[in-house]
């Protein structure tokens, strides 16, 4: 079943170019997947009464145009397909020029991700698509990221320490938190608009855990995080971010 939901671009949204940060892009594509889940009737609170919840596992964007402030826009996200012991979840991403129905809306952005479904318990992955209620919509969109990291560039690493502000109801630092902390160790005033983007999510990380953060300079940054015990729990790759705007 295909879902749209709005959402306005405020004010603390945005950074200096008044273009939205893309924690916060993410983390309002992330929080339509949550509605259509809880609308379909398999959200995080159905899950938790059996004792498991949903986790990213990864998140791909391919930006037209980046949403700016005071910019309606609205996120249509359907269910592609369940391959693997994943859920394969889709997006189009529109500004909307008023908000009835049939209001005009320009399409700049899409996205795609990959979630798993853990036992809270065991934290381990449960694949348990094959029930009914799991319907795939079968269309697939396409983002192939245009880049690799570049292995003879500059490496920069910073260190992090996972505070309250970045845990979510599971208990492990949230999926739209581990861009802002590559951002915030870039240390950018203007930050990163990139064309394409693809995030990574391998290990979870929990409060209070010091991890290490790395990057590379130049067009296309590759960033990485370990924990602690130097596992990487995550890497993320930012294409063509220059922005002329």
């Amino acid at each position: 079943m295909r879902h749209c939901y709005l959402f306005h671009v405020h004010y603390a949204d945005v950074g200096m170019k008044l273009i939205i940060k893309p924690h916060i892009f993410e983390e309002i594509i992330l929080n339509s997947a949550c509605r259509a889940a809880d609308d379909d009737g398999f959200g995080i609170p159905d899950l938790n009464k059996q004792n498991k919840s949903w986790v990213l596992a990864r998140f791909q964007l391919e930006v037209i145009d980046w949403p700016r402030l005071k910019d309606d826009i609205e996120v249509e996200t359907w269910v592609e397909s369940y391959r693997l012991g994943f859920s394969m979840r889709d997006f189009r991403i529109y500004r909307r020029l008023g908000t009835e129905d049939g209001g005009q809306r320009t399409l700049i952005a899409t996205s795609k991700t990959a979630w798993a479904i853990i036992d809270l318990t065991t934290r381990e992955n449960v694949n348990i698509f094959n029930n009914p209620e799991f319907v795939a919509d079968g269309e697939r969109l396409d983002i192939k990221i245009g880049a690799k990291p570049d292995k003879s560039a500059e490496v920069v690493e910073k260190e992090y320490t996972i505070q309250y502000a970045d845990i979510d109801q599971n208990g492990h630092c949230n999926s739209a938190r581990y861009p802002q902390i590559m951002l915030n160790a870039y240390g950018d005033i203007l930050g990163l608009h990139p064309q394409q983007w693809q995030i990574s999510y391998s290990h979870e990380i929990r409060f209070g855990e010091k991890v290490k953060v790395t990057f590379t300079k130049g067009d296309n940054p590759f960033f990485r995080i370990y924990n602690a015990d130097g596992v990487l729990c995550t890497s993320a790759i930012f294409v063509n971010h220059k922005n002329k705007d």
